[in-house]
């Protein structure tokens, strides 16, 4: 019989249960301000993650623009923060 840390259980039965893409949903929900800064989580909303593609709301059409062109960057930004791939791509509306 296998022995697992708990953390690794937990990492299992959520991969296997089907909650990884939902839980990491509410952490980057929960953790935004913190990865992208307060002026840039003050101007987002509606934040969604997808099957990896984060979807981001903005009325303020220069934030937006900076988004797209520094999405590369925001992206490597989110998966270091959790330490795996989380996102694999931006999509701002």
């Amino acid at each position: 019989m296998a022995e697992y840390s708990v953390g690794d259980a937990l990492k299992r039965l959520i991969a296997q249960a089907g909650w990884a893409d939902k839980l990491n949903e509410y952490r980057v929900k929960q953790e935004w301000e913190q990865i992208a800064g307060a002026t840039i989580a003050r101007y987002t909303e509606k934040i969604q993650l997808r099957d990896r593609v984060l979807y981001l709301n903005t009325d303020i059409a220069p934030l937006k623009q900076e988004l797209l062109l520094g999405k590369e960057s925001l992206i490597r930004k989110i998966n270091l923060h959790f330490a795996e791939t989380v996102v694999l791509d931006i999509k701002v509306r």
